[in-house]
């Protein structure tokens, strides 16, 4: 089933959500993002090299994944894509994330902002 993908859909998926987020932690949401996970721009400077390389990775593999799965689906119309994104994006990666801000005792806020964009996210790879 791997030899049925569209290899170059799944990258340009990959560096549409990648992009997504950078904007949504950078010049979108960056400032209450930095302030409700207690981080500041005075902060030391650590190489991005590392974070900016496994952020590509495990976004390729999300986006393998979710393309395996529609395929897997049958899924073969814009409205059946968004609909197994929104499942994904609802049922999993935003119980997920309300577990991880549950957990850590943060803000409703910070789950909130982590939330839109995975919800975006999931939508980015179709």
């Amino acid at each position: 089933m791997l030899a049925e993908l569209n290899y170059v859909a799944i990258l340009v998926a990959m560096l549409i959500a990648f992009i997504l987020g950078w904007l949504w932690y950078g010049p979108i949401f960056g400032k209450p993002w930095m302030k409700l996970t207690s981080r500041s721009e005075s902060d030391p400077k650590e190489s991005m090299v590392g974070p900016i390389t496994m952020g590509l990775i495990t976004t390729f593999i999300m986006s393998l994944t979710t393309a395996w799965l529609v395929t897997a689906l049958g899924v073969v119309d814009l409205i059946g894509a968004i609909k197994v994104a929104l499942i994904i994006g609802v049922g999993f990666v935003g119980m997920y994330a309300f577990n991880d801000v549950n957990y850590e005792k943060a803000p409703f806020t910070l789950y909130l902002i982590k939330i839109r964009y995975m919800k975006s996210h999931c939508l980015a790879f179709y």
